[in-house]
């Protein structure tokens, strides 16, 4: 853990991320005010980066309802690297997957098909 590797205490990692998602969410919204539009997709970017304490490869799979860092990662361990990939998966792929499960896997499914992926 990027913690045990550093020597910070928990509390002091908290504050750290709570402090860049402020820095973050001020950086963004210095980008409207500057009408640097450019830079909005990155910044949100790197927000939800620090949020959830992901890579930028995860980041479509966070987006989807119950999922977080750890069941993002196994699912795209589990080869299911992005959302059109998830809704083209089976059910049983889906719930065969550390952390998802049958139910999760029946709600992910159900929301992708209401959902237009694109």
């Amino acid at each position: 853990m990027v913690s045990d590797n550093l020597g910070v205490e928990p509390g002091d990692m908290y504050r750290i991320v709570e402090n860049a998602e402020w820095l973050s969410y001020s950086l963004l919204e210095f980008s409207k005010l500057l009408k640097r539009e450019d830079l909005l997709t990155s910044i949100y970017r790197t927000r939800l980066r620090i949020k959830y304490g992901i890579k930028e490869e995860l980041l479509s799979l966070v987006g989807l309802q119950g999922i977080g860092r750890i069941r993002a990662r196994a699912m795209y361990n589990a080869g299911l690297t992005d959302i059109r990939k998830v809704s083209e998966a089976p059910e049983s792929k889906l719930s065969n997957i550390p952390k998802i499960g049958p139910v999760l896997a029946h709600k992910l499914k159900d929301n992708l098909n209401k959902r237009t992926i694109y």
